[in-house]
Order: structure tokens, then C-alpha cells, then sequence
């Protein structure tokens, strides 16, 4: 049933025998660019529709099937233009399951703290029971445009929103959420907007150069307020890297710093379960990768390894 100006091919998906193409901008009925998703099973070497999916609630421009994502016999829809009450372009992303060839929907879901320009469901993922919906435009406090993500996850057919995800250091305009990826109890968003010089201390600094960010899902601890973290900072052979700086972006922007042991060894005391931080080390001699860590339990094995020498 396609045509003129649909946009099919959007977004893509696929999940073994079984293929999801969202087309955003085809119009339903009367609505105008409501939007669809198209699902294809092969058998064989030859490829058959399954099924049209649509919004029971859709309406014009919502832009249903912006992006698309599934896993086995759950299909997960965005919907970045639908309007949640009084919030236009807040947007939405519904679940549809399969039992046999026959798709139905399953919910609909929307960020409990949702904004009208949010533009939530502008990028989805799904692994087993698990969700994660991107809303780039999302304001952070009061950076406008920051950008977050939200997971949610499935008991039974009831799903359930678990956490909202931002950047550490984040700021304006970074677009935190425009894409997504879950795989186990991993999590990745991309922040293409992300200014290296802001967000995030990573070097080369550079306006809009990007990033991504990396979550665990790791258990909390259950009793301690605050937890230590460390490692080492080592050569590329090996051995302890001495006086090196040490710094840890908190997720309020917050820096703190120290120096490494006479064989390398650092640590941070105090620190809030739950939050991400993002550690870099900093040596006259020696390069160093940041790291992106979620502040689970106490750890003491967060090394970096140097990847070669400065040439100053």
C-alpha cells in the first residue's frame, strides 16, 4: 500500500527470520505522515509482508516508525512527534508482540517526567525484557536540548520505566539519546551533538565531534551511602606510571582530581552510588583513553594503559 512520500525504509530492523521497516511519514486514513511499520518474515530465500503496524491512538504527524528495533517476537516503534496530553512533539513509543503470524500491541510507552519537544521515541533498542528509548531533545535541568534516555523493562506484559540515563558533564545541545544500543546488561547513546570541550574532557577538543557513552547495569550496593574506586595507571609495559593526574568528572559537572602512587596506584573516596562519572588521567609523557563508569560497588581495578607517547 505504499506511497508518494512515505519515507519506508526509515528505520530498520531485523531480529533472525523476521525484518521491521518503519515508514514515518506515510499517512493513515486521513492523518498525514502518522506513520507505519511494515514487518517481513522470510521462508527460504523469499521475503512476504506480515504485517502493517500503526498506532491505535495515532494521529497526524506523529511520525510513527522514525525508528524501529526488535527482538524475537516483540517489535518496539517510536513515535518522536506524538502528542502526550498538552505536550506537542513529546512523543511516544509503543510495544507490539506476535503469537504466531497476528502482531498486537502491547503498550504504549511515554517518559514519566515527559516535555512537550522532547521528541522521545527518536531512537529505540530492545534486548529480552529490557527497552531503551532515546529523547534527544530532552532539556536537562537547564541545559536545553541536553538530550536523555530512558529504560524500561517488562514483567510478564506489564512494562515499567527503571531509569532515566544522561551524560556525565553534559550541556546543551548535545543530543544525548540520538541513537541507542542494548545488548546484556550493556547500554550504549550516542551524543552526536556532544562538544568534546564541554561535555566531556576527552581530547581532541572539537564543537559537536560527538560521543558515546557507556552503562552497566550493575546491582547497587545495598547498604553503603558512598563507595571507593581506583586502579592503576600504567606504562604500555606495565609498570606504574608515578605522579600522573588523575581527575573524575562527576555528573553534576563537578572535577576532582589526584595523583598517582609511586607505582601508580589512585583512588576516589566518598563517591555516590548510582552516579556516572567519567575518569581521565593526564601525563606529561603518556596518552591515555577516558573512561565512562557507572558508580555501582567499591572497585579497585580501573586501569589505563597508556596508548603511546605525546609528542610535545
Amino acid at each position: 500500500d505504499g506511497a508518494a512520500n512515505d519515507l519506508f525504509g526509515s528505520s530498520v530492523a531485523i531480529s533472525g527470520d523476521t525484518v521491521v521497516i518503519g515508514a514515518y511519514a506515510g499517512d493513515v486514513g486521513a492523518n498525514a505522515d502518522q506513520g507505519a511499520a511494515y514487518v517481513f518474515t522470510r521462508n527460504g530465500a523469499a521475503w512476504t509482508p506480515q504485517a502493517k503496524l500503526t498506532a491505535s491512538d495515532g494521529a497526524a504527524n506523529d511520525l510513527f516508525g522514525i525508528s524501529a528495533a526488535i527482538n524475537g517476537d516483540t517489535v518496539v516503534i517510536g513515535a518522536q512527534s506524538d502528542d502526550v496530553g498538552a505536550n506537542a512533539d513529546q512523543g511516544s513509543a509503543y510495544i507490539f508482540v506476535r503469537s504466531g503470524v497476528s502482531w498486537t500491541p502491547q503498550a504504549k510507552l511515554t517518559a514519566s517526567d515527559g516535555a512537550a519537544g522532547d521528541q522521545f521515541g527518536g531512537s529505540a533498542a530492545i534486548d529480552g525484557n529490557t527497552v531503551v528509548i532515546g529523547a534527544y531533545f530532552d532539556d536537562v535541568g537547564a541545559n536545553a536540548d541536553q538530550g536523555s534516555a530512558y529504560v524500561f523493562v517488562r514483567n510478564e506484559a506489564a512494562w515499567t520505566q527503571q531509569q532515566k540515563l544522561t551524560g556525565a558533564g553534559g550541556a546543551a545541545d548535545d543530543r544525548f539519546g540520538r541513537s541507542v544500543a542494548i545488548s546484556g546488561d550493556k547500554i550504549i547513546v550516542g551524543a552526536n551533538f556532544s562538544d568534546a570541550s564541554v561535555s566531556i574532557p576527552f581530547s581532541p577538543q572539537a564543537a559537536d565531534q560527538g560521543a558515546v557513552f557507556i552503562f552497566i547495569n550493575a546491582p547497587l550496593a545495598p547498604t553503603a551511602a558512598s563507595v571507593s574506586i581506583g586502579g592503576r595507571v600504567l606504562t604500555a609495559e606495565g609498570a606504574g606510571l608515578r605522579n600522573a593526574v588523575v581527575y573524575l568528572t562527576k555528573a553534576n559537572g563537578e572535577t576532582v582530581s589526584t595523583r598517582t602512587t609511586t607505582f601508580g596506584y589512585y583512588r576516589f573516596d566518598e563517591l555516590t552510588v548510582g552516579q556516572t562519572v567519567v575518569i581521565e588521567v593526564n601525563s606529561k609523557r603518556y596518552q591515555f583513553t577516558p573512561q565512562v563508569i557507572t558508580v555501582a560497588d567499591n572497585a579497585a581495578d580501573i586501569d589505563f594503559i597508556a596508548g603511546g607517547e605525546n609528542l610535545k
